[in-house]
């Protein structure tokens, strides 16, 4: 594929100090372990053979000019110039003492004030003996002697003993040099100032974090480390211990128990190295034994005990021994006895857990040559770390519109930005090398920063509505230098191009995954959106009358300059609104084309055009009815799906709309009425048909009201009262067809009458007995007056003459009897006791004044 260029922010810092002074590359030959070297002056770093015979697997400090070209190294005992070769009055410069085997058994300070000589600082190793181990002495290199190869000059002096192997040195805040041990007796820090009045003799003591007499051996021996900002402190003894520091009084506080190894597992080399990252933020330390052992880092950012200490990760099983950091910004670890020919490096210490990528044994020594325990001693100038603050390499920056730059010190002060700013950061938005000059104790400093700012975008053209004509493609603010590759992906994640722009999309979201050559990389999320360009126009979807003119409106967007119809085949016109008749039945499909500058549209409709009908007719099941009766309409008229509903008007008052295609009314009054049917139709216009009924009148009826007759009696006439019409005739429930008749008993009797047109009436009344009693079914002798007793007393009808009354209990006993219509009837009671409540039988029977007999058996209720 074809690569497009891009360019990536790219800072590249270096770090001067003093108008005549070169960059300082103090620190770029390293010298350590059994002859072992490695030159940090090119790129990647070359390991080289030093002396034969020279130093330890240990002990070890060398020292560079601000060129990085070697001065000198040493073990603490012996001391080697440049070509190798021991110095003239460069041996036994720690006075007999075993300094090559002590943990910081070498330590090298440049003199303040006097740049070519340099303090060589011996500590006595365990090895010495009790009596001997601890033993500070120090002596001093002239570089102007020997033709400028070092010649050894004043020492050794004793400066301090009882000490353990612990020993480093740290900038101080005032053009100085703090050196720091730690007495094995008293359990406390000594901080010895070094200025350019010489080495303070009475130092700084600070209280230790162990209560006791003497240092076990496991105490004494392991690394003391500073981190590169020199405000922390970190020693490794039998625990791994941190601390602050002030570079300013030499004070040492604030303890923090990080790991106290198990009693079980101490020994000489069970904790050993440690060591800062760059930036100040991660620390790292390794145990040597037991199920913990590895490399641990722990998260120094938060500033918080608790959260530091419940920060550790382990990053690797593989344990290390003496780490340092190194010019190129990586630290270095010696691995002991099971890995002597190479180190071991973390490659990115400033990154958490996995990410700072460790590496054991990644960086083979020089054939022949061994590292055992150490790497060389930190080297500290006054006002300045022997390291750069900040990384040599390369810091990569990607994909920013800006970046903000600040000075590599946090300290800095009277600062003048070439921009002309006077503040510690400023944000710059264009390419250029820019420089920040600073003062920092009684150095003034020099920051320089090479940046290269782009910041890629995505531009995007819409897509037309429903169409694939959106775009999109990379963009760059600035030129661009570096080579990159584009994968764009649509909405499911599928790669869909790998070139630099993208055309014929439809409008959605997609993704463009952007990689650099030089491993920059950014993903941008943008939309293809929609120009909502729509053909639209009315009436659409429609229905006409066969005959019809239709008026279309083109309602469309203003973005379309031309415009097609197609109202029927055949007919096309590019008037922006047509008119158009339909002059035949039937679905007519319409179709509105439109185009504009970049998009073209379609919109589609139909016009149904309708039959007209010219016709209606209806029937009626009956020409003639009588009131009160129904009549059946029934519309002739064939299926057709344009009808929508019948509208009837009946004659009487009643419209009546309806869906079904018959109906059905009654009249309640007589005549003739006029009705009417009206067809309604989707789009075609109504229809109409009268036809007319008539309606006769029934014949009326009064029998009278109910009456009632006794048994042998007079009989009673019944007839209609009603005046007779002409042409009725009549038909009574007894068969007979005049006008009246006679009713000699009791019963319900009916007449009807027709009249001449077929209407008929019917009419009944009732005839009832008078000459019956009325017996109760219950009756509560309780004396409150009411239905005390049974007997129908007080029904009695007028014509009784006689009257027999039994009552007989479920046994069939007689438990009353009387034939007195006068009397009060039975009181519940038998022979003077009363009967329980319940059902009784009674038997009574009567003769009328008319001598008609009557017997009435029944149960009445006794209620207690």
């Amino acid at each position: 594929m074809r690569c497009f260029i891009f360019s990536k922010v790219f800072l590249s810092l270096l770090l001067c100090f003093g108008s005549t002074i070169a960059v300082g590359q103090y620190h770029n030959v390293w010298a350590f372990g059994l002859r072992a070297g490695i030159d940090f002056n090119v790129n990647p770093p070359q390991p080289f053979e030093a002396a034969s015979g020279s130093m330890t697997g240990e002990a070890g400090a060398s020292v560079c000019d601000e060129y990085g070209r070697l001065l000198f190294y040493t073990e603490g005992d012996r001391v080697y110039d440049r070509n190798h070769q021991v110095m003239p009055t460069g041996r036994n410069v720690s006075n007999n003492g075993s300094t090559a085997s002590s943990a910081q058994g070498a330590l090298i300070v440049p003199m303040p004030g006097n740049p070519d000589k340099y303090y060589l600082f011996s500590m006595k190793s365990w090895e010495s003996g009790r009596a001997s181990v601890g033993t500070l002495v120090y002596c001093i290199v002239d570089m102007t002697r020997n033709n400028g190869l070092g010649s050894v000059v004043d020492g050794p002096i004793q400066l301090d003993s009882f000490l353990t192997e612990h020993m480093t040195s740290v900038p101080g805040e005032n053009c100085d040099v703090w050196l720091v041990v730690v007495n094995r007796k008293k359990n406390s820090f000594k901080a010895y100032n070094i200025s350019e009045k010489g080495i303070d003799t009475l130092p700084v003591v600070s209280p230790g974090l162990i209560t006791k007499e003497l240092f076990s051996d496991d105490e004494m021996i392991g690394h003391i480390a500073f981190s590169p900002d020199g405000k922390k402190l970190a020693i490794m003894q039998d625990r791994a211990l941190l601390y602050q520091f002030d570079a300013n009084t030499g004070n040492i506080s604030h303890p923090i128990t990080l790991y106290v190894l198990p009693a079980e597992l101490r020994g000489m080399d069970a904790l050993y190295g440690v060591c800062f990252s760059p930036d100040n933020s991660k620390l790292y330390y390794s145990i040597r034994r037991g199920d913990e052992e590895g490399l641990y880092q722990y998260d120094l950012s938060s500033g918080d005990s608790a959260t530091i200490i419940n920060s550790k990760r382990r990053i690797s099983e593989h344990s290390v021994m003496g780490m340092q950091r190194a010019p190129d910004g990586k630290i270095y670890c010696a691995s002991g006895h099971e890995s002597r020919h190479a180190l071991s490096v973390i490659h990115y210490p400033n990154l958490s857990g996995a990410a700072c990528k460790f590496v054991y044994g990644d960086f083979p020594l020089y054939p022949g040559t061994e590292s055992v325990f150490g790497v060389p001693n930190i080297l500290s100038y006054a006002g300045k770390n022997d390291e750069p603050k900040i990384s040599s390499n390369p810091v990569n920056v990607c994909f920013q519109p800006s970046i903000s730059l600040s000075p590599s010190m946090d300290d800095s002060r009277n600062l003048q930005w070439s921009t002309g700013d006077t503040g510690r950061v400023i944000t710059v938005q264009y390419s250029g090398t820019y420089w920040v000059q600073y003062k920092r104790s009684c150095y003034i400093y020099t920051d320089t920063f090479h940046v290269d700012i782009f910041n890629p975008k995505v531009e995007t053209k819409p897509a037309c509505f429903n169409q694939g004509t959106g775009a999109a493609y990379v963009t760059f603010d600035f030129p661009v230098d570096d080579d990159y590759r584009a994968y764009w992906m649509n909405a499911e994640g599928d790669t869909i191009s790998l070139k630099d722009s993208l055309d014929h999309l439809p409008a959605g979201n997609y993704t463009v995954h952007i990689f650099s050559e030089k491993s920059c990389d950014k993903i941008i999320h943008f939309s293809i959106g929609i120009l909502d360009y729509r053909l639209a126009f009315s009436p659409v979807d429609s229905v006409i009358c066969a005959g019809d003119t239709v008026q279309f409106r083109n309602q469309s967007h203003n973005y379309y300059t031309s415009f097609q119809w197609q109202l029927d085949t055949g007919t096309v016109t590019t008037a922006t609104n047509p008119v158009h008749v339909f002059d035949r039945p039937g679905v007519y499909a319409i179709m509105l084309a439109g185009v504009g500058e970049r998009c073209r549209d379609t919109a589609y409709g139909t016009i149904t055009a309708d039959v007209p009908w010219s016709s209606l007719y209806f029937e009626a099941d009956k020409k003639e009815i009588c009131r009160g009766e129904s009549i059946l309409f029934i519309p002739d008229i064939t299926e057709d799906s344009t009808l929508l509903s019948f509208l009837w008007e009946t004659g009487d008052g009643n419209i009546i709309s309806s869906d079904d295609k018959m109906i059905r009314h009654a009249y309640d009054t007589d005549g003739r009425f006029p009705v009417s049917l009206t067809a309604r139709f989707r789009a075609c216009p109504d229809i109409n048909s009268t036809d007319t009924i008539s309606v006769h009148p029934v014949p009326l009826i009064n029998l009278g009201t109910d009456s009632v007759i006794c048994l042998n009696s007079a009989p009673i006439t019944i007839q209609n009262l009603n005046p007779e019409e002409d042409g009725d005739s009549y038909l009574w429930s007894t068969g007979a067809i005049t006008k009246s008749i006679q009713a000699t008993h009791h019963d319900e009797y009916w007449l009807r009458v027709n009249n001449p047109f077929g209407c008929m009436a019917e009419e009944h009344i009732k005839i009832s007995k008078d000459c019956d009693i009325d017996i109760p079914n219950a009756f509560t002798p309780n004396d409150d007056g009411v239905n005390d007793y049974f007997i129908p007393k007080q029904l009695l009808a007028e014509g009784v003459t006689r009257f027999y009354m039994q009552v007989f209990n479920r046994l069939g006993q007689k438990v009353f009897e009387t034939a007195n219509t006068k009397g009060r009837g039975w009181d519940g009671k038998f022979n003077g006791k009363e009967q329980p409540g319940g059902v009784y039988i009674y038997i009574i029977e009567a003769v009328f004044s008319n001598g008609r007999e009557e017997r009435y058996v029944g149960n009445v209720t006794l209620i207690r």
